[in-house]
């Protein structure tokens, strides 16, 4: 769960044998790490913090509940805390006084199979090309939630193979990711000494010190390189041209795959655009470097296809059954290797292909089709549960959005569903991970629909049953309002274009369900990221809260697109948010005064613009005389100092200081 837990020092100590040498599991840039063995026999990761003045016991645990909160299958989850004050004896002046000795510690899930640092080799020959591209795409999963699911978004700054942990089933899970906030953003922004490590800092912040999301995407294409090219791999890198050393791992890893299908073919090329990704992180200018979003959406056009090369591969080359472990000459059997991340991360996934050892594919595609009930829709022989078991498993028949990421919010009434990443979004019925495409499920009718978002966000997009499903859909004047309907051809359908006729305050989902519901096989719903609809004048109005630093002036209260103020502010080059946030900093009455607001409206105004987020860039501007550096955020907003290589963030220093700054 999400609840934070306070665990008494006496507890961990003895779980942890005292914190003895024997316990010790590695040490990191905050802590050392231990593993506690509770009486029960639960295991769990216990980071011991270092000493860390300045921090008091209140900001401790509030920093602790926020990162608690965090849930995600490819991050480590924070389990509970422990802040504890000690009095012991210590000498001062000559005298023995008692001292208040602050003992710290964070507890994390235990990932038995340790970090991914001890499976990269020079050789890249500890895992198989299904358990490689399961962590990369792990990692890009945890690291997309952290950059585009959490505001602020949280970013990672000493992305690493020794911060990149493993559960039995060889599924990453990103460490120490947050650990910093537990000591202030600023001091993560600014202080040289403790971000990051050599080997995965990227140019720019080498040279400047500059901070952005481009710096975790670099780290995240040094991880790639060393999966995909082993330790020795890596460094030759820098000795080829990217074609050359793209051809190079490929061949390295088509030599451990047979080239005799299709299905080989596909996977041979997935390698390919792995390798190329990883290299088109590490670009020396962060602008040409992908968004992680960019990232996770490339390696899902590879599963796609590989998804289709296995049709092929089922129907046309595999009459003799055989399975996938055919194709591997190295590492454990596929069927053992947990490929799709989008699983439960404590259950191993079962693959597209994977069928029972005693069936072949077109043995049990004959078995479903001889036992066709007597409406015409089939059900697979083996048992498929009406809703969920008690212990939160999936059922094997469901529905997903697809070729987009979901809508974009806000929506507005009377305007078209736009969607992130793509502009035809299209529906898919998949049993596990393989997609119909051939008996009467692939040919449903399904309705678009909204349904509350809350329900949802407490129980999951997965855990839920028919039944509860229903009680959430959204009813306008106590009718259920079906957006759109759409007829599944193989087992896909485009959505097309619909639009809602009503705003509504709370957050809602779209979902896809199947218009039938007498069906003996169970379907689950698909459903979307949540999103709010707003009066379609919202939109023309164009007052958005928070905006964005990039967006036009005119889109703060109290300045129109057409008005003086907006003339008058454009005259002076003062066209974005940003623009007029950095012009604030630096001469505020001269800013109020060229915009001729009275103070009223101004205040509406300032209020409105601060809500934009400038952002993690940070400048820094050296005083010489001073010896110190003053950091500014990207609205030119002093936020710290750096003295004799310390950090003071701005909110420390005095009254008389900040003048003189």
């Amino acid at each position: 769960g999400s609840e934070s837990t306070a665990v008494p020092l006496d507890l961990l100590l003895q779980i942890t044998d005292g914190f003895s040498e024997e316990r010790k599991l590695g040490s990191g840039s905050f802590g050392e790490v231990y593993l506690g063995v509770h009486p029960d026999g639960q295991k769990i990761a216990v980071k011991k913090i270092y000493d860390m003045p300045g921090v008091d016991e209140e900001q401790f645990q509030n920093e602790f509940k926020n990162l608690a909160r965090l849930q995600h299958r490819n991050i480590v989850r924070l389990v509970g805390y422990c802040h504890h004050i000690q009095e012991v004896p210590a000498m001062y002046e000559g005298k023995l006084v008692l001292a208040e000795k602050i003992h710290r510690a964070l507890c994390l899930e235990y990932m038995s199979n340790g970090s991914l640092e001890k499976y990269i080799s020079d050789e890249c020959d500890k895992y198989d090309w299904h358990t490689g591209y399961g962590i990369i795409k792990g990692i890009c999963q945890g690291l997309k939630y952290l950059h585009t699911k959490l505001k602020p978004p949280i970013y990672h700054l000493d992305l690493k193979p020794a911060n990149i942990l493993l559960d039995e089933n060889m599924v990453p899970r990103i460490a120490d990711f947050g650990i910093s906030r537990l000591f202030g953003d600023e001091r993560t922004r600014a202080t040289k000494s403790t971000l990051g490590t050599q080997g995965y800092l990227p140019p720019e912040y080498i040279r400047n010190y500059l901070i952005s999301s481009k710096f975790d995407i670099f780290s995240l294409g040094v991880v790639i390189i060393k999966i995909m090219a082993g330790r020795a791999g890596y460094y030759r890198s820098a000795e080829m041209s990217s074609h050359e050393f793209t051809n190079f791992v490929q061949e390295n890893w088509t030599n451990r795959l047979h080239e005799t299908s299709s299905l080989m073919k596909a996977y041979s090329k997935q390698v390919k655009i792995c390798i190329e990704i990883g290299l088109s992180c590490v670009q020396e200018d962060r602008h040409k470097r992908p968004t992680v979003k960019n990232i996770v959406d490339r390696l899902n056009e590879t599963e796609t296809e590989c998804t289709y090369a296995y049709k092929k591969f089922d129907v046309q080359e595999n009459s003799g059954g055989l399975t996938p472990d055919y194709f591997m000459n190295n590492g454990r059997p596929v069927s053992e290797v947990p490929l799709n991340n989008d699983a439960s991360p404590s259950k191993q996934a079962r693959t597209a292909w994977q069928y029972p050892t005693d069936m072949t594919a077109q043995q049990e595609l004959g078995e479903r089709q001889a036992a066709s009930l007597p409406d015409g829709i089939y059900e697979p022989p083996r048992q498929i549960s009406e809703g969920f078991p008690e212990s939160g498993g999936t059922t094997r028949v469901k529905l997903r959005f697809v070729d987009v990421e979901g809508p974009k919010d806000p929506l507005y009434t009377g305007c078209p569903v736009q969607w992130l990443n793509g502009e035809n979004a299209k529906v898919v019925i998949f049993e596990n991970d393989k997609q119909i495409t051939q008996g009467n499920l692939s040919k449903l009718k399904i309705e678009i629909l909204a349904v509350h978002a809350d329900f949802f966000t407490e129980r999951g997009q997965a855990d839920f049953t028919k039944e509860e499903f229903n009680k959430q859909i959204h009813m306008y004047n106590e009718n259920e309002s079906v957006l759109t309907t759409v007829n599944l051809k193989n087992g896909e359908a485009c959505i097309g274009s619909f639009f809602f006729t009503e705003s509504y305050r709370k957050k809602l989902r779209l979902t896809a369900r199947v218009e039938r519901q007498d069906l003996a096989v169970r379907v689950q719903e698909a459903i979307t990221d949540p999103f709010v609809i707003k009066d379609h004048r919202s939109a023309l109005n164009g007052k958005r809260y928070p905006p964005s630093k990039e967006e036009a002036v005119h889109h703060l209260e109290n300045i129109s697109l057409k008005g003086k103020r907006c003339n008058d502010l454009a005259d002076k080059n003062i066209t974005t948010v940003k623009r007029l946030m950095r012009h604030y900093h630096r001469d505020k009455s001269g800013l109020q005064k060229l915009t001729g607001m009275k103070d009223e409206d101004w205040s509406t105004m300032v209020t409105h613009a601060t809500t934009c987020d400038p952002g993690v860039e940070i400048y820094s501007y050296g005083v010489a005389e001073e010896n110190c550096e003053l950091l500014f955020n990207d609205f030119y907003d002093l936020v710290g100092v750096l003295t004799n290589g310390d950090y003071v963030p701005v909110s420390h220093l005095d009254q008389f200081q900040q003048v003189c700054m």
